[in-house]
């Protein structure tokens, strides 16, 4: 499974190519977290649980109106439509497709554009696993089991876009043309312990810091 460690990306894509022509998509900074366990969902025994999805758009200025999910085929089974849920923003639609890899892909479209003014996108993700063993087999120093073995902690690679759908001028089947994008892989949502200890990190940093601006 593919695996970018990475909580924030930005992508300059040159161009979503088609026959009649191409469109230049000007990139922009976002970043992913995901909730393996969303609401203490996981039951061990049907292998099942739902995950929420969250997408911070860190600039001011892009909107965007499409985010894709790739979900590894060797993870998941029997991922449907009806498995998304989009709690934010309001009013969009969830398809899903199976790339050439055999990796499903799930896309939701905008009612309401998202913009950082109204962070983050949120989605729901109910979810069978293939077997309990990626569940319980986490890579040491993996906090929550929820690594199996194969890289980072749910990991999934994510797609922001802002565009349109056109005709193709052969085929006549939709594409979509991105305007604005930025992408990269979803992260572990840091656990209460986890950002507390950071926190504690930080103000102790800090009186080190005054304590040798005092000394000196």
């Amino acid at each position: 499974m593919k695996k970018m460690f990475l909580t924030s990306a930005v992508l300059a894509i040159a161009g979503v190519g088609l026959v009649a022509g191409s469109a230049m998509a000007l990139g922009f900074s976002s970043t992913g977290y995901v909730d393996p366990n969303y609401n203490d969902s996981w039951d061990s025994t049907s292998l099942t649980g739902t995950a929420l999805f969250e997408f911070y758009i860190d600039e001011t200025w892009p909107q965007v109106n499409r985010v894709t999910i790739e979900l590894d085929d060797d993870i998941f089974t029997g991922i449907t439509a009806s498995d998304f849920t989009v709690l934010n923003p309001s009013g969009w639609t969830t398809s899903v497709y199976t790339g050439t890899s055999g990796n499903v892909f799930d896309v939701s479209l905008a009612g309401v554009l998202a913009t950082s003014t109204n962070d983050p996108i949120q989605i729901t993700f109910d979810y069978t696993l293939l077997d309990e063993d990626m569940y319980d087999n986490a890579s040491e120093g993996v906090p929550g089991g929820w690594d199996w073995d194969e890289g980072q902690a749910w990991g999934l690679a994510y797609t922001l876009d802002y565009g349109f759908y056109t005709p193709h001028p052969l085929t006549g089947s939709p594409v979509f043309v991105a305007l604005d994008t930025s992408g990269g892989s979803t992260a572990p949502v840091p656990e209460p312990a986890t950002m507390l200890l950071f926190g504690t990190g930080l103000a102790g940093l800090a009186g080190v810091v005054r304590k040798k601006r005092k000394n000196s």
